[in-house]
């Protein structure tokens, strides 16, 4: 079975925020039960450099027993940015696909 990922906030639309801003990413997977293995989540971060989009930093967190993980992101540097998720195959499930971008512009 594929896992599903969802990532809040969602902003398909570019969200504007000042730098020093702070953000938790959340991404909830299923199925989460106790009886199977805990699955982890992978948070990619990017940053366009000119017209090119970077991958800046990639986290792995496990989801806790609700089926949650958490990536609680500073936006320092002014630029555009987006924030993905996908959860990892486990030995029961495969892994989901990648969620939709959520992007933010940083002034």
């Amino acid at each position: 079975m594929r896992e599903t990922c969802t990532l809040k906030p969602m902003n398909s639309s570019p969200r504007t925020v000042t730098a020093g801003t702070s953000a938790t990413f959340t991404a909830t997977v299923r199925p989460a039960r106790s009886d199977l293995p805990k699955a982890s989540v992978v948070f990619q971060v990017y940053v366009k450099t000119g017209s090119t989009w970077v991958l800046y930093k990639s986290v792995t967190k496990v989801i806790d027993d609700a089926g949650v993980a958490s990536l609680a992101w500073t936006f320092t540097t002014n630029g555009s940015w987006y924030v993905r998720a996908q959860a990892q195959p486990t030995s029961v499930n495969s892994n989901s696909f990648w969620t939709p971008n959520s992007y933010c512009n940083v002034s």
